[in-house]
């Protein structure tokens, strides 16, 4: 049974690790812009459409002159980092979160950091990219981007530009926000202002160097 003074020390301990992973992520982070995160699900297969167009996407972002980060994991974000990785003129980093389902850094990475925390990790992927692309996925890539919105909302975040990409996944999701919480009065119309829904990797690309 634990003491008063051992859950005390625990506590402490959490607290000094968790210290511990803002400030070793931090030093990577501080150095990586220009750079675009990407997220996504860990779970598509190389043949998958969405897999494909992730790939593309950090290709020609790396193209374009932009690192490419992401989550360190399978499916989008291992497509993202491929392409940076094959288009070889920036860099291809993963913010990988230690999960017991998913263990390893996928293979093209050449910058990596491991995190045990999930707020640590989100802090590194939101507060140092020039803009986020957000691609089909379950309940942690909603989690990610609704936090996105949450900060950028309350303004803890800069303002960055935010693209949902692939229509047909995002748009139900997105007439929900319409449907169930602007309708309500909880988010003002100009909420759903802050991200773009398309289709296209050249038109990310081109938007985002246009900032």
């Amino acid at each position: 049974m634990k003491t008063k003074s051992t859950t005390k020390n625990d506590k402490k301990v959490r607290i000094d690790n968790v210290i511990s992973e803002f400030e070793q992520g931090y030093e990577i982070a501080k150095n990586i812009s220009p750079a675009v995160t990407i997220l996504g699900s860990a779970r598509f297969q190389s043949k998958n459409k969405h897999y494909k167009k992730a790939r593309e996407l950090g290709f020609k972002l790396g193209k374009a002159g932009f690192n490419v980060v992401t989550g360190g994991g399978g499916g989008i974000m291992e497509a993202a980092n491929r392409g940076a990785y094959e288009c070889g003129k920036t860099k291809s980093i993963g913010f990988k979160i230690i999960l017991k389902h998913e263990k390893h850094l996928n293979p093209y990475i050449n910058l990596s950091f491991n995190f045990k925390y999930f707020y640590s990790r989100k802090y590194m992927l939101f507060n140092f990219a020039d803009a986020i692309v957000v691609c089909p996925g379950g309940f942690g890539t909603l989690d990610e981007l609704l936090e996105i919105l949450m900060l950028l909302q309350t303004e803890k975040l800069n303002f960055i530009k935010i693209f949902l990409l692939d229509i047909k996944f995002w748009t139900p999701i997105f007439e929900s926000f319409k449907l169930s919480l602007l309708s309500n009065d909880v988010i003002h119309e100009s909420d759903l202002d802050r991200f773009r829904l398309t289709d296209s990797v050249d038109y990310i690309v081109n938007s985002i160097k246009k900032n």
